[in-house]
Parts: C-alpha cells; sequence; structure tokens
C-alpha cells in the first residue's frame, strides 16, 4: 500500500506520515497472544502486526470510507455489568456517499449522521470513550477497520472519533452485495429517507435473555454479521464474520447464538478480545429495509480439536450467550442485492451441531478423491493429481463443465499430528475445454 499512499498523499497536497510499530514492539496484548499461541500463528500474526496497524488512516482508503451509504460501529455501555465485564454493542450507520469524511491529518474520523432511534449506539457517545467502526464495500469485498476514541469536541450532529490504530483486512467470506437506490413507489406510502431512518418506527427491546421468532429467522437466513468486543486498555474493535446462510446456529432455548471461527489472518483481535473480557456484542442486517438487530451478551471460546466435534471443519467455537437485544426497524433509501455469483467462494460448507435442515449442502455436489502424484513444476509450484474414489463420478460429473474463474472446494481430513485443511482454488480451465 505504500506506494499507493505516497501518489494518493501528493495528489491531495500532503505527504503521508503512516506511523508503524517499531521492530520488536508488541502490537497484541494478553489476551491476543493466548489463542494466537494456541492456534499456532503466534509468529505470523507479529509479523503481520507490525506491519499492517497503523497509527492513522491510509490514504490510500479515501475512496473508500468516501464512497460507502453505511459504516458499522462497536461501542462500550457507560456502566459495566457488575462483575466489571464490559457491555459491547454492534451498531450501524446509513447515510449519503460522503457522510464519512477523514480529517485532522488522517488522524480523525467524522461520520455526519447520528444512530437511529433505539440503536444502542446513542447511548454510548460519551467523551473519549472507546469505539470502532468497519468501512466495508461488500460490492469489492473491501474493508478497513478503524479503533479509537470518541472525540471531545463532538456536535450533536455527527459520530466523531480520534483514531487510535487502523488496518485493512482480506475480503474472506464477504458477500457481494450491491447497494442500490431503492424504488420508491410514485402511490406508496412508505418513504425511505436517511435523515427520519427511524420515524414513525420503534425499536423493540427485548430484555429477556432469549431471542424472538422474528429475530431467529433473520440470524437463520443471515450469510453476514458484525461482532464487537472490547479490550479494559486496547479499546473497542469491529470485525466483518460471514458464511452460508446457516453459519449462525441458536441453541435449543433461543438462549444462545454460536458460529465457527473460520480461518483468517490469525490475529485474533475479536478472540483476543473475549479471551480477557468474556463479552461480545454483534448486529444482523435485513438487507431489503435496513433493519438491525442488535444483540449483547457474555461470550466464550471453545476449542475443539476431534472431528467430530468440529463445526464447519472448523476447531474454533465462539458462542454468545444473550442478555439483551434491540430490533432497530429502519427503512433506508437503499436496497442490498446479492447477485448469484455474489456469495463468497471461501464460506465453508456447513456440518456439526445445529445445522438447519434448508441449509446442508447436497450430497450430491460433495465428492471423494485421493491423492495419486505431486509434480514439482518450478520452484515454489506444484501440481496435485487427484482420483475420484472407485465408483464415484461425481468430482468429474462437476468438474467437467466448469468455466474459467469458478472454484473448487477441497478439503483433507486431519490426521495424527497434522490439522485437517480447507483449501479454495479457481479453476483457470475445465478438462472439456482442453478436448475442444
Amino acid at each position: 500500500r505504500d506506494p499507493l499512499c505516497s501518489r494518493m498523499g501528493s495528489a491531495l497536497g500532503f505527504v503521508p506520515v503512516l506511523e508503524m510499530m517499531a521492530v520488536g514492539e508488541q502490537p497484541f496484548h494478553a489476551g491476543e497472544l493466548a489463542v494466537q499461541h494456541q492456534a499456532g500463528t503466534l509468529q505470523n500474526a507479529h509479523e503481520l502486526g507490525v506491519h499492517m496497524i497503523r497509527t492513522r488512516i491510509s490514504p490510500s482508503e479515501l475512496p473508500l470510507l468516501q464512497s460507502l451509504p453505511h459504516i458499522f460501529a462497536a461501542s462500550v455501555a457507560p456502566l459495566s455489568r457488575s462483575d466489571g465485564t464490559p457491555i459491547v454493542w454492534a451498531s450501524a450507520l446509513f447515510g449519503s456517499p460522503g457522510f464519512v469524511a477523514v480529517t485532522g491529518d488522517m488522524r480523525s474520523l467524522t461520520i455526519h449522521a447520528r444512530p437511529a432511534l433505539g440503536d444502542p449506539l446513542a447511548e454510548n457517545l460519551t467523551p473519549q470513550a472507546p469505539i470502532a467502526v468497519l468501512a466495508i464495500d461488500f460490492s469489492s469485498r473491501s474493508r478497513y477497520r478503524v479503533n479509537g476514541k470518541i472525540a471531545k469536541d463532538m456536535d450533536a450532529k455527527t459520530v466523531c472519533l480520534d483514531v487510535v490504530e487502523a488496518f485493512g483486512n482480506c475480503p474472506k467470506y464477504i458477500a457481494a452485495r450491491t447497494a442500490l437506490p431503492h424504488k420508491q413507489e410514485c402511490d406508496s406510502a412508505e418513504k425511505r429517507d436517511f435523515n427520519s431512518l427511524a420515524a414513525p418506527f420503534k425499536p423493540r427491546i427485548n430484555d429477556v435473555a432469549t431471542l424472538r421468532k422474528e429475530d431467529v429467522a433473520l440470524i437463520h437466513g443471515a450469510d453476514t454479521f458484525f461482532l464487537a468486543t472490547a479490550h479494559p486498555d486496547r479499546g473497542a474493535d469491529l470485525s466483518h464474520r460471514g458464511g452460508r446462510p446457516g453459519f449462525v446456529r441458536i441453541s435449543a432455548d433461543h438462549s444462545e447464538i454460536l458460529w465457527a471461527d473460520y480461518a483468517g489472518n490469525g490475529m485474533f483481535q475479536s478472540l483476543g478480545n473475549i479471551e480477557v473480557t468474556g463479552a461480545a456484542g454483534v448486529v444482523f442486517v435485513d438487507w431489503d429495509s435496513g433493519s438491525t438487530l442488535h444483540i449483547t451478551g457474555r461470550a466464550s471460546i471453545e476449542w475443539r480439536d476431534s472431528n467430530s466435534l468440529q463445526m464447519d471443519s472448523c476447531s474454533r467455537v465462539v458462542r454468545l450467550q444473550v442478555e439483551s437485544s434491540i430490533f432497530v426497524p429502519r427503512r433506508v433509501p437503499i436496497s442490498y442485492r446479492l447477485p448469484a455469483n455474489g456469495p463468497s467462494p471461501y464460506s465453508m460448507p456447513l456440518s456439526g451441531e445445529g445445522v438447519q435442515a434448508d441449509a446442508k449442502v447436497a450430497e450430491s455436489v460433495v465428492a471423494y478423491a485421493r491423492l495419486v502424484s505431486i509434480r514439482d513444476e518450478a520452484e515454489g509450484i506444484k501440481s496435485f493429481v487427484l482420483c475420484p474414489e472407485s465408483g464415484d463420478e461425481t468430482l468429474l460429473q462437476h468438474i467437467w463443465g466448469h468455466c474459467p474463474g469458478e472454484y473448487v472446494t477441497l478439503r483433507l481430513p486431519a490426521t495424527s499430528g497434522h490439522a485437517g485443511l480447507v483449501r479454495t482454488w479457481t479453476i483457470s480451465t475445465a478438462p472439456a475445454a482442453l478436448l475442444g
């Protein structure tokens, strides 16, 4: 990003100085290090953290920030639980593109919008309180995280934060939705406007530790949610979570949600915070209306080493015990549409506990193959030759008609001393094309 930052900075009339951490400086707290150690990512995480995490917003991210009609946030309630555990919420803000602005030599972020009626963010906007935002362009699968504190001089019409750290993330698991202007029928009584998101709708506050059936339906159909966590010293953090519809499970009594923690960059900011505080919040979005479901509660991490206990072929599972939830009805003047090629190719097949019947992968698209040989093509490049198991022609049937750019997901089961792997590769040429 650095050469691009320099070009962007010159065009904007200044030379960007994006402070990086000094060599040897520790970018992670004890909770993050503990999770990294157990996951085996300590060294890679340190190298990534030192180079990725900056103390200012990168100028190269300005086009992303200025083009979005939405931004998502994490905040912490002023009062904690009786045992000192923070109460963390995830939220959503909507506005016309350009409503997010970067000021103060890339050290401040201003959002020209206020939380909708009922959004818990409104009560958490106290000066110097921790806040984190996630800017995400679904269509290009680009995302950028900014963590900081509420500015002391914030006015009543904006949300302003002073940047503490900023960094990008990879595009994995993001559903490539397109935000389009909502088509307003001439005779419709429904009015959609960014400036009146909540009127005349009233939020539904549920202080009972169970989800309503409407909430359950929204969660079961979700392929995306946003996870808010916090650390007593490092502040708030917000991350994206994505998967196939149904990847978020709900307990039978509707008092708990859980999901597999898919492989990512290995820095584990979210899980590291949970390791320390045992608290989290999530927000789910109804992409047709912009309505949001906010849930807060106590969170925990489960490590599952046995294949029989894994969820979606993952050994880490996060549980969130519901303590309170809020449904905020909205009618934003945009609609989010998911094209046929929108689902992420990295999303894991659903397996293990809690998979809904309509979310299971059809057996016809699962095939089994054995490794025949490995060829060295060049330094660092190998070809793997696979053959379908005896009598199983499913693999050939599916790959034979593949088009360039489509993908195949391969799962290698765990063996003694080695964890299982899941890898997704695009197919450049289908076998049928080779024969003309």
